[in-house]
């Protein structure tokens, strides 16, 4: 099994399309299935990780009257399905 661990959010995600696109030709035995489904979930995991570091980083710096700027989270918007 590869070292997820040290995948960035883009390789995880890439390696989970080939996963999947392997789950979807149907052509695995029950026991290569199993690993494969361990391994997606695994990177699932992974990628869940990395963008709650990246929420927790992203910052809007709003302007402030008299010049001065404040640093707030950022909070996505009601309607964002991704949030």
């Amino acid at each position: 099994m590869e070292k997820y661990e040290e995948m960035n959010f883009e390789e995880a995600m890439q390696r989970l399309g080939i996963l999947s696109d392997k789950i979807e030709r149907g052509e695995l035995s029950l026991d290569e299935a199993m690993e494969i489904y361990q391994q997606a979930l695994e990177l699932v995991k992974i990628c869940n990780t990395r963008l709650t570091a990246a929420e927790q980083q992203v910052k809007l710096i709003v302007e402030k009257e008299g010049g001065t700027t404040e640093i707030t989270v950022f909070k996505p918007m009601d309607g964002d399905k991704n949030a």
